[in-house]
């Protein structure tokens, strides 16, 4: 209890005064009366009543210095005073680990900055006895550290040091600024009244309870190239470059530097000036359709490179590579009875603008002379059987007149008759194939196929079979296309399709964010996308810019791409030949912009408690005091009546 008027206990005073009033008060007044007897009655009645007289003048007596006393306390103005919240309370800190936080000052980062305030905070806030968390907004939100008090002081320093002693634990990517305000939350709704303070170089319209502190230097400014793209302009290339400088105005000098080009595969450059300036994005096309006098219809490779002042302080978006043709997967088809059905199957697979963006398919066709066994990735034989079997590739025979020795086959004879096909066991190889629509009227009765897996079956008889091991890689169709319906359907270049496919599979798809959209083969990816990943043969490895190798070896496998630059996909074929794949993983465009500005950020605060007011205790002392005036006016009523 507090008492707001102190001086208001000067009341009290008032009980001294009423006790001397009850000292110099006489006990008796002196009367004359007419009658000694009548005198005598009363003395006599008086005696009787001095008892209860004197306990009534006690009552009367404290009940009026605890009148006084209510009196004097109700004139201080006597308060309960509200729990106040501890001083200080707690601090959320948020540092964010996006590219752009890579921003290179005069001496250091931007995310090196904000890990050194960070760690003096720390610092502050354990001075004060207080908790702390730490929260790192990369690609996705982490805690570094939760709720850690004094206790732990240097776990907390020896955590913050590690983001910065050695590689910078600094992303590539985008900031998940939403998932690392979900944890915030999480924080507030244990203590509502916690700080939270984002460390970063963007700047936001409406942080709302966020306090946001700017590491940003003087002086920083980015040139960058934020995207490439290529087309065929009536069969030429055309490529669209987009730039832009944040900080500066400035003259760009935007190279390119093709390798490979065209069919006797030279060397070409070519440079122009783009004059950036308030950070908008230039956009220009280089049509090569005139360029030399000839134009480029292909090339292996090309890198966009600008060159700047040597202070750039973001120099991560200053080159981009595209990569134009691609490795060769060279098919043969041999038949002693040719046919257009495979013909036509192989012209489809040749003109797939979508199998074309992995692998050049080169396609040589053998007749009327000895087929080759060697140096070829796929070969077909059509009513023929090779001597020997290659063992370099995959192996597609169809019809083969006998058994083809060492795999474990055997005929026989042949079945004569139509009959409708039905599936086998599951492989993708039959993929949107009805082997119910499929009929043949003449096939070689397979009798053993140790090691092979039956696909369709004509009755109890496998009509398709695959053998699919680590060094050996066997299609067997034991029946004529000239013999089935198989060839009137769509279903043959498809199964044929799926085939090729299933051995020679795309090795790099853009993993689409939504479920319903198809995969895209591309070259081009962006930090922190997903890949599928699949091998041609059964090793597949992946060399990163910085050197480092992943060796994979199940397929197929999603990866997600985490760091920007050139990369190499390497398959080793059976043939002990290797493929290579090149790619290139660009920086988001956002996070060129080192002065963007964003709207808002995203938490929702929990309510805190109100804070409870001071409660006024006269009423607790007016109470007391109505009734003891009260009980004084009944006693003095008793007495007088």
């Amino acid at each position: 209890m507090s008492l707001l008027v102190p001086l208001g206990l000067l009341g009290l005073l008032g009980i001294a005064a009423l006790i001397l009033i009850y000292i110099l008060k006489p006990n008796y007044q002196q009367k004359i009366i007419s009658s000694t007897y009548v005198w005598k009655l009363s003395l006599r009645y008086r005696k009787k009543k001095i008892p209860v007289s004197r306990l009534r003048n006690i009552i009367l007596l404290i009940c009026q210095i605890l009148t006084i006393a209510a009196c004097a306390f109700i004139m201080t103005k006597p308060i309960a005073e509200a729990a106040q919240p501890l001083p200080g309370g707690e601090k959320i800190a948020v540092i964010d680990a996006s590219a752009g936080m890579l921003t290179e000052g005069k001496t250091d980062t931007r995310f090196e900055r904000a890990v050194r305030q960070v760690k003096s905070l720390a610092r502050e806030t354990f001075a004060k006895s207080e908790r702390i968390s730490v929260i790192l907004a990369g690609t996705s939100a982490s805690y570094l550290v939760q709720r850690s008090d004094a206790t732990k002081a240097e776990d907390v320093y020896e955590r913050l040091d590690s983001l910065v002693s050695g590689s910078l634990q600094c992303s590539y990517g985008s900031a998940d600024m939403d998932g690392a305000m979900k944890l915030a939350e999480g924080v507030l709704e244990l203590n509502p009244d916690a700080e939270i303070l984002l460390y970063t170089g963007t700047e936001y319209i409406a942080p709302g309870e966020v306090t946001v502190v700017d590491v940003a230097e003087e002086g920083e400014w980015n040139a960058a190239i934020l995207d490439v793209e290529a087309e065929l302009r009536e069969n030429y290339y055309a490529f669209t470059v987009s730039v832009a400088c944040y900080g500066a105005d400035e003259e760009l000098t935007v190279n390119f530097a093709f390798s490979g080009v065209n069919y006797d595969k030279t060397a070409l450059s070519w440079s122009t000036v783009v004059p950036c300036s308030g950070g908008e994005t230039q956009v220009f096309v280089l049509d090569t359709s005139t360029y030399g006098g000839e134009g480029i219809y292909s090339f292996d490779s090309l890198r966009v490179y600008i060159q700047t002042r040597d202070d750039d302080s973001f120099g991560y978006d200053n080159n981009f590579y595209f990569y134009g043709t691609r490795e060769t997967i060279r098919i043969q088809y041999a038949s002693a009875r040719p046919n257009d059905f495979f013909g036509f199957a192989l012209m489809s697979l040749r003109s797939n603008s979508f199998l074309q963006r992995e692998w050049n398919i080169e396609l040589v066709e053998v007749q009327n002379k000895t087929p080759e066994t060697e140096g070829f990735d796929f070969y077909i034989f059509e009513s023929m059987l090779p001597d020997p079997v290659p063992n370099d590739g995959v192996v597609f025979l169809v019809d083969p007149p006998e058994a083809p020795p060492g795999l474990g086959v055997t005929f026989a004879g042949t079945e004569e008759g139509e009959v409708f096909f039905t599936a086998g066991e599951s492989n993708r190889i039959l993929d949107a194939v009805d082997p119910t629509a499929v009929s043949v009227s003449q096939y070689r009765k397979v009798a053993s196929y140790d090691g092979f897996q039956p696909l369709m079956y004509a009755g109890d008889d496998p009509v398709l079979l695959l053998r699919d091991e680590p060094m050996e890689k066997v299609v067997l169709m034991p029946f004529s296309l000239n013999y089935s319906n198989q060839s009137m359907l769509k279903d043959f270049p498809i199964l044929f399709g799926n085939i090729y496919r299933y051995f020679f599979p795309y090795s790099l798809l853009d993993v689409p964010q939504k479920a319903d959209t198809m995969p895209v083969a591309t070259t081009v990816f962006e930090v922190g996308e997903s890949a599928s990943i699949n091998s041609v043969g059964d090793e597949l490895s992946i060399s990163a810019p910085d050197g480092n190798v992943a060796s994979y070896g199940s397929f197929p496998e999603k990866i997600t791409l985490t760091a920007p630059g050139a990369y190499t996909l390497s398959h080793r074929l059976i043939s002990g030949r290797e493929l290579k794949r090149n790619f290139y993983v660009k920086l988001p465009a956002l996070e060129s912009n080192i002065y963007r500005t964003e709207d808002e950020l995203n938490v929702l605060s929990p309510e805190r408690e109100k804070q409870e007011e001071d409660k006024d205790l006269r009423i607790w002392f007016a109470i007391p005091l109505v009734a003891l005036l009260f009980i004084e006016w009944w006693l003095q009523a008793k007495e007088n009546f």
